[in-house]
């Protein structure tokens, strides 16, 4: 199996290889979903001209396989119909190889751009669906997998901050496709975005496969019985040497499960994730709207304070900082846990906490320096009578600094919700000791968790929608860039400039503006907040469950 307590030490003496093959993963996942995510939309839009009933038609239909593919694929990774050869490193690998495949095919419509609408529909909604089953049987997994190679809270903290710091590196391509994306955009075949497509793919291919063998290498003679990986046991001691065939002896096993209908009921009478499950369905509609509006908001309520230069990379590091941030606070999750379990100040609970607790200060000061003296909107329609910024300029320009502080701090949530979730597992199968042919696996837990929030990324940007276009219709651009419409090459984009960029909010917009960029996230956290008190997976008692999980490894492996 992947190395317990007794054996993670000897992986120890050796180099950081084994951190750099689990963050490779996610330089490979962030290279290409920050692509996909920035430009898909936009191919189909401005160059295959999706006609906005398809759009909405495929929309609806990736909602919903976008809701129960994170369960059911989780569920089919543990499920009992494949043989102990098949591993979270198989799906790593097969299912990178294909999602990069899946990406790289994206660029490359039915037809050709002569197609027919409902061709260009099918393939649009296609691509979402196909892409998205690869992305989520990887992601389950490699989450599952960060539960599963340890159950020391500091060696999961140094691999989530490699994989943090991997990641980061990985969302530079968004700002480097945009180059080969505007020489492209206008010609015929679109070379030269294609051809970076292709290497991106092939980069991220190569991570994947990197990742695979590498980790597979390390723990091979745990790991593997000579044809190929085995399910990592973990903490399910007894199911490891079921039929008196301990897992690496060649011979072939068969796992009983739990069906998708007793996960999900067993995991409804596991408090902790109950609570947890609310924090991130919360979580999730915060991050939707950040990321659906981040660009919007900057428009709205900073203008022509920024170049478009500084737009664009405001945009990038919207996406490199969070990672960049997460990183930094695994390493200092390392040390966050003391002699007999006494929880320090730089515990996972505490940061998550410390992290809400910041957004609501910096939320409650970007109110009021929305609102009062109300000068901040009055000095800018002043300013554009007179000619005359000074300080408006430099007080938009703070605008735009908090903005991005909170989307920094809201994103940083969501890279170290990982670190919780492995936490739950060990959880779970501590409550589940003596059932343990019932207790969900892993993926099941993490695709359950998934398929719970999911919902709440489509309703957090078609509620903003509903604000904004009910306090600014006269805004252009607003339902158009929020749904994928033709001026979504302003803000999506990031360094487009072609339209005309949409007016800043005036004061009779401002109430419904404020509501969405402060309101909303203010409500999140307030309510994040609350429900985290009744979190109790923290301090002596999580030792506790470590400690019992760690004995039922040692007495398995005698």
């Amino acid at each position: 199996s992947f190395p317990t307590s007794s054996t993670s030490s000897t992986l120890r003496t050796g180099s950081s290889t084994r951190y750099l093959a689990f963050g490779a993963v996610m330089l490979a996942s962030s290279a290409l979903n920050n692509l996909f995510v920035t430009y898909h939309l936009h191919f189909f839009l401005t160059v295959l001209r999706l006609p906005s009933a398809y759009f909405y038609a495929g929309q609806v239909l990736f909602m919903i396989w976008n809701a129960i593919n994170d369960v059911f694929l989780g569920w089919l990774s543990d499920t009992a119909m494949w043989d102990v050869r098949r591993s979270r490193l198989w799906a790593i690998r097969l299912g990178g190889f294909l999602w990069a495949l899946s990406f790289w095919a994206a660029w490359y419509p039915w037809g050709g751009r002569n197609a027919s609408p409902l061709m260009i529909g099918l393939n649009y909604t296609v691509n979402l669906c196909v892409y998205d089953s690869f992305l989520t049987l990887v992601e389950v997994n490699h989450h599952a997998l960060l539960a599963e190679i340890s159950t020391d809270s500091r060696e999961r903290a140094r691999y989530n901050s490699w994989a943090s710091g991997a990641a980061a590196v990985g969302s530079f391509t968004s700002l480097f496709g945009h180059i080969f994306w505007s020489n492209a955009h206008g010609s015929a075949d679109m070379s030269s975005f294609r051809s970076f497509a292709l290497a991106i793919s092939l980069g991220a291919w190569f991570c994947f496969e990197f990742s695979a063998r590498s980790l597979g290498q390390m723990t091979r003679s745990k790991v593997y019985d000579g044809k190929g990986p085995g399910r990592p046991p973990s903490h399910e001691g007894s199911q490891a040497t079921r039929d008196g065939a301990p897992v690496g002896s060649g011979k072939t096993q068969k796992e009983t499960g739990p069906s998708i209908l007793d996960a999900v009921r067993s995991l409804r009478r596991h408090a902790n994730f109950v609570v947890f499950s609310g924090v991130a369905a919360l979580q999730s509609f915060d991050c939707a709207l950040g990321k659906q509006f981040f660009c919007l908001f900057l428009e709205l309520l900073v203008g022509d304070a920024l170049s478009c230069g500084a737009h664009a990379w405001l945009i990038t590091l919207a996406y490199f900082l969070p990672w960049l941030t997460a990183a930094g606070l695994s390493r200092l999750l390392v040390g966050g846990e003391g002699p007999g379990g006494i929880e320090l100040a730089w515990s996972v609970p505490a940061v998550l906490e410390g992290l809400w607790r910041a957004r609501l200060a910096l939320l409650a000061a970007l109110l009021a320096a929305l609102f009062w003296p109300l000068s901040f909107l009055s000095s800018a329609e002043s300013s554009t009578a007179t000619g005359s910024s000074g300080v408006t300029t430099l007080a938009r320009q703070l605008v735009a600094v908090a903005v991005l502080l909170n989307r920094v701090l809201s994103e940083t949530v969501c890279r170290l919700a990982p670190l919780v979730e492995s936490d739950l597992i060990d959880e779970h199968r501590f409550l589940a000791q003596g059932t343990l042919g019932s207790a969900p696996k892993a993926a099941t837990l993490v695709g359950v968790a998934n398929f719970i929030s999911k919902p709440s990324q489509s309703l957090g940007p078609m509620l903003a929608l509903a604000v904004l276009t009910r306090a600014a219709p006269d805004v252009k651009g607003v339902h158009a860039t929020s749904l994928g419409g033709t001026s979504l090459e302003v803000h999506v984009g990031g360094l487009q400039s072609e339209q005309a960029a949409t007016p800043l909010a005036t004061k009779s917009e401002l109430p419904g503006v404020a509501m969405v960029v402060v309101g909303m996230p203010l409500a999140c956290v307030f309510l994040q907040l609350i429900l985290w008190r009744n979190f109790t997976l923290r301090g002596r008692y999580l030792a506790a469950v470590k400690s019992s999980l760690q004995a039922a490894q040692e007495s398995a492996s005698v």
